[in-house]
């Protein structure tokens, strides 16, 4: 879900100041799509069975990012001496990717109506990690806690045990000398 997020965010910036603005200092691939596959990951979810969603405010972003495409202003036409020009191959890529905006957002309201025609849309902001913790956490909890005591008796055994051995080398030391101090005595 996370990496959806990333795919959406990378994607506006790849749309709005190109590839090579989402390259610069990242370790992310020379290629465009990130909204493509973020689509991908949507249509991924609405096609599993089970119970996977995706939360509504993720949703909300994709949608935030691919209609500010829309309304983005395109270049203006290029001069002749501009199209004289042989693009670089990223710049051609960013052009096409940028073309696909309104593609992307008719196949984006298709598959928002079915992750919510089928409960795929989580209405909670980005806690279903949350729920699942709270719901696992007082299980667990009760498990190390009890793991934790166990180890506690244990050390306070293991210490209890080095202080008998030690007051019994002290004692043993101490009759050693005493006999000693008998038979010198003697």
């Amino acid at each position: 879900m996370f990496l959806a997020m990333y795919c959406f965010f990378t994607g506006k910036i790849e749309l709005n100041k190109g590839l090579r603005a989402v390259y610069k200092l990242m370790p992310l691939m020379w290629t465009p799509g990130y909204l493509s596959r973020a689509l991908q990951v949507m249509e991924n979810v609405a096609s599993l069975p089970g119970d996977s969603k995706i939360c509504k405010e993720t949703i909300d972003i994709v949608e935030t990012i691919l209609q500010s495409a829309l309304e983005a202003k395109p270049d203006p036409e290029p001069t002749e001496a501009e199209k004289a020009e042989q693009k670089p191959q990223w710049e051609e890529s960013e052009e096409t990717e940028q073309s696909k905006i309104p593609d992307y957002y008719n196949r984006f309201k298709e598959l928002y109506s079915k992750l919510h025609s089928f409960g795929k849309v989580e209405s909670e902001s980005l806690t279903l990690t949350t729920q699942i913790v709270k719901e696992k956490l007082p299980a667990c909890e009760v498990e190390d806690i009890a793991k934790y005591e166990q180890k506690l008796k244990d050390w306070k055994q293991e210490l209890l045990t080095e202080r008998e051995r030690q007051t019994d080398r002290e004692k043993a030391k101490q009759e050693l000398e005493a006999r000693s101090r008998c038979f010198s005595q003697v």
